[in-house]
């Protein structure tokens, strides 16, 4: 019996030396297929930084932070309700964004601001000096890249 006790014990304590496997993301919500994106990013000395808000056609969302254009870590995700789609899908129709130009504004030579919306294929651009904010490029005349891009974040709470 205490061959068989010790046998046993064997393996369960060189279990207890094995680092715990890594947690996996696990989201509850899947995305399926990405309906738009968002990306706000800010230029620096290590490139530029910030996040990337999408949206799923069926409502779910992620926001991860981005560096360089990888993703560096998942910040959060979530669903939208179906009234939150109806009102994103009706911002998105609203914003036209097939008639804006590809990449609008003066970048600034240092550390510029960059807006970003990827739609069915698409990416338009607005870029902007350091420490513009998104609500100061959406009260130009131009901004309608920008009032949909603060519509669809205030939507995911970004």
């Amino acid at each position: 019996m205490t061959k068989i006790i010790a046998t046993l014990a064997v393996p369960a304590f060189l279990l207890t030396l094995a680092p715990p496997a890594a947690a996996q993301p696990h989201d509850l919500c899947p995305m399926g297929n990405v309906l738009i994106t968002v990306e706000r990013l800010q230029g620096g000395v290590s490139g530029e930084t910030g996040e990337r808000t999408s949206i799923g056609e069926g409502g779910c969302f992620t926001v991860d932070r981005v560096m360089n254009g990888q993703t560096v870590s998942r910040l959060r995700s979530g669903q939208l309700s179906p009234d939150q789609v109806a009102s994103a899908r009706t911002a998105i129709e609203a914003a036209d964004i097939t008639s804006l130009p590809d990449r609008s504004g003066t970048p600034s030579p240092v550390n510029p601001v960059t807006l970003s919306i990827s739609y069915r294929g698409a990416t338009k651009t607005v870029v902007a000096p350091t420490g513009t904010s998104i609500d100061s490029m959406a009260s130009r005349e131009s901004g309608s890249l920008a009032r949909l891009a603060a519509r669809l974040l205030e939507l995911t709470g970004s």
